[in-house]
């Protein structure tokens, strides 16, 4: 996980920003990124607060939809040390890097995957067409090609990962969608003098490209919420609660030395990660911090003894049998901290998911999930992520909806449809 700017850097400093768009952090996870991470949090749920209620005169953080597309793909028509108009899916900031500029290599890299060999020839054919800005490198999510775009009785529907959208075919986007051969979003430009030398930007506009009727393209950015969404007063009174509640959780938290020794101590929290992620799977709620406290031990006891079953020796049983209970006796010393700690993870994702209760109104496409039995179900976005000016994004993701839907094999994901 990346350190976080704290606030006062991040009114009063420019152009900090990452130099790949790797990772994208949970809103309540900022909690164990330590204290520039809460205070993040909070001044990014103020920002949004602001911009609902259309208040603000400068957004200091942008809005965006995620777009659940596959597979992630990096284009440019020009750039130093690219020796012409390209493409990457993967690995293109690693040492070995998987370049594509024509149909020979596509099929050298991935010509045992059809499907996929099949929309990346597709966009190598468009990219001179479509004028990515020179010196810059685009990033986008497909959508569909023209095999995995579905006209039914009313609706043009695909199906690229966990979520199936679906446009009706009589409007106005209908009609743009009905003759493209390829369709993708594009959120993240890199701008640099070498591929080792990039910092990514959250600030495409399609508007800037060339417009080409057999390419469907689009940006995930809202300019405006105005007219979308309107918080009533009950809304805003519990906002306000929760910040308030939120603030003060914060600052005690901020300033227990045990916090930061909590922090410090990765294996722990690469295990919380994991137990949190078990309760996801499991549809389960955090609801109460010293409920959830004692059930992160219960689960350190479970996970020990599972581990030290598959053990063959004394000796690497006895290791085991060490390692956890020195993990759980540093719960237990620090089990206030950490109560502290999940009640404003918790506190955090209610507050969250209130926002996205606002925002889901305001996708471009209509969202479902598909059962295996072939039922149809309504679904909000898979979610929302808020950049700053420096580059910083955190995602806003409804982990018990979307999520769960994504672990659950009860749903169809677009990758196993034949």
């Amino acid at each position: 996980m990346r350190n976080f700017i704290s606030y006062k850097q991040w009114l009063n400093e420019a152009d900090v920003t990452p130099s790949v768009n790797k990772h994208m952090t949970h809103a309540e996870d900022l909690v164990l990124l330590g204290k520039e991470g809460i205070d993040w949090a909070v001044n990014m749920f103020k920002e949004l607060y602001e911009k609902l209620k259309s208040d603000t005169e400068e957004d200091k953080v942008r809005l965006s939809i995620k777009f659940d597309g596959a597979p992630s793909v990096f284009v440019w028509s020009k750039f130093p040390g690219l020796e012409k108009a390209g493409l990457a899916i993967k690995g293109l900031f690693a040492k070995y890097r998987k370049i594509m500029y024509n149909d020979k290599q596509v099929d050298y890299y991935y010509g045992e995957q059809p499907d996929l060999a099949r929309i990346l020839k597709l966009m190598l054919h468009y990219i001179p067409t479509i004028g990515i800005p020179e010196n810059e490198i685009w990033q986008g999510d497909f959508l569909y090609d023209k095999d995995t775009l579905i006209k039914e009785k009313d609706y043009y529907s695909f199906h690229p990962n966990t979520i199936v959208y679906k446009v009706p075919v009589d409007s106005e986007l209908g009609k743009k969608l009905a003759n493209t051969d390829i369709g993708v979003v594009w959120h993240t430009r890199y701008k640099g003098t070498s591929l080792d030398d990039i910092s990514a930007q959250y600030n495409t506009k399609t508007s800037e490209l060339i417009e080409n009727p057999k390419v469907f393209m689009t940006d995930p950015y809202i300019a405006s919420l105005a007219g979308y969404v309107t918080l009533m007063e009950e809304e805003k009174k519990e906002f306000e609660d929760e910040i308030y509640s939120i603030e003060s959780v914060s600052k005690n938290l901020s300033k227990s030395k045990e916090y930061n020794k909590i922090l410090s101590n990765k294996d722990l929290i690469d295990l919380f990660n994991i137990y949190q992620n078990s309760l996801i799977r499991a549809g389960v709620k955090m609801k109460n911090a010293e409920g959830q406290v004692g059930e992160f031990y219960e689960f350190l006891q479970n996970r020990g003894s599972a581990e030290r079953e598959k053990k063959k020796t004394d000796k690497a049983k006895e290791q085991i049998n060490q390692r956890y209970e020195k993990l759980q006796k540093d719960l237990k010393e620090n089990k206030d901290t950490w109560q502290l700690l999940i009640s404003l993870m918790i506190g955090i994702a209610k507050l969250k998911n209130m926002f996205i209760r606002k925002l889901n109104n305001i996708g471009k496409f209509e969202t479902y999930l598909e059962t295996n039995s072939g039922r149809f179900l309504s679904t909000g976005q898979e979610g929302f992520a808020v950049s700053d000016m420096h580059g910083n994004v955190v995602k806003l993701v409804d982990r018990y909806e979307f999520s769960f839907a994504n672990f659950s094999p009860r749903i169809k994901k677009g990758w196993t449809k034949n």
